[in-house]
């Protein structure tokens, strides 16, 4: 792509970014953490909060979960999500359907069981190469490098490839789908044994619910240490229908040295930041100075 061509990008980019305005955190909250062992953390604004049992999931919240850590979220309707070690996962995007719940996710990388609610809209979770869509029962995700691998543990799904390519593929009780990078997935009658052997051991059971526990509690999470460039690099080179909502949440964060200048040295993974970091390039020119016509407008 031409610089011409990346820079009108990162000005769309820009403008998509701030036509999300945040709401109300109340009108936000979505599930409740309801078992944590490990640590992890929840990525809200441009501020890290150390994540506890009773802490409230808001609407475009990014969870991280430690090297050994095990996390259940569940919401007022029913609908469960279990987070494996090393997880990233940003919960309903703000592009997303208005009334998604914490079943309407991105899962960026690591391990997620999602049971569904006995009663309301079917989950739908999104990775970079597949969607899970129309899920009824409870499917384990796990998403490695380039590889999604769905596997249903009961219920129906159907999974659609990214970018769109109809017709979804309906996917019944006990199948296993696999699709790595932009091939075509196999879905096979049962899981993989490597699958299987890494398999997060809280997966293998069914848990109860731990909700009511924490009916009419507020737990407030406490702020940890700001996170680095390096913490959060993955996020801003993901999916750019997920990453476009990373600027005017981490604007913030341009006035540190060391962040600033890993946003300049990778740059070329993330051009949204262009008129961010240069907003001299996107002023109008002087039609007086004989330049002509503006070439670039600043998005903001």
């Amino acid at each position: 792509m031409t610089l011409t061509g990346l820079a009108a990008k990162a000005t769309c980019l820009a403008l998509c970014a701030l036509a999300w305005v945040a709401l109300p955190a109340a009108a936000q909250s979505l599930a409740t953490v309801t078992i944590l062992e490990g640590d992890a953390f929840i990525l809200r604004g441009a501020q890290r909060l150390i994540a506890t049992e009773g802490v409230t999931v808001l609407r475009g919240d990014i969870v991280h979960t430690g090297e050994r850590a095990f996390m259940r979220l569940e919401s007022t309707d029913g609908t469960i999500a279990d987070l494996g070690a090393t997880s990233r996962l940003m919960v309903a995007p703000p592009e997303r359907r208005a009334r998604a719940g914490i079943g309407d996710a991105f899962l960026l990388s690591g391990w997620l069981k999602l049971t569904a609610a006995p009663k309301g809209p079917p989950p739908s979770v999104w990775m970079s190469t597949v969607e899970l869509q129309e899920l009824t029962g409870t499917v384990v995700v796990r998403v490695a490098g380039d590889e999604v691998d769905l596997f249903v543990e009961r219920g129906d799904a159907r999974a659609a490839l990214r970018p769109a390519a109809p017709p979804a593929l309906a996917l019944k009780p006990g199948e296993y789908f696999v699709r790595k990078s932009a091939q075509r997935p196999v879905v096979s009658p049962r899981p993989a044994s490597s699958f299987l052997s890494a398999l997060p051991p809280a997966f293998r059971d069914t848990l109860p619910s731990r909700l009511a526990k924490f009916s009419g509690t507020k737990v407030e999470p406490k702020r940890a240490a700001a996170f680095t460039y390096a913490e959060v690099e993955d996020w801003l080179t993901t999916d750019v229908a997920v990453r476009r909502h990373l600027l005017p949440r981490w604007r913030g964060r341009l006035g540190e040295p060391a962040f600033r200048a890993a946003l300049l040295a990778n740059l070329r993974a993330h051009p949204e930041w262009d008129p961010v970091l240069f907003p001299e390039k996107y002023k109008p020119k002087d039609s007086e100075t004989g330049r002509g016509k503006d070439e670039k407008k600043s998005p903001y």
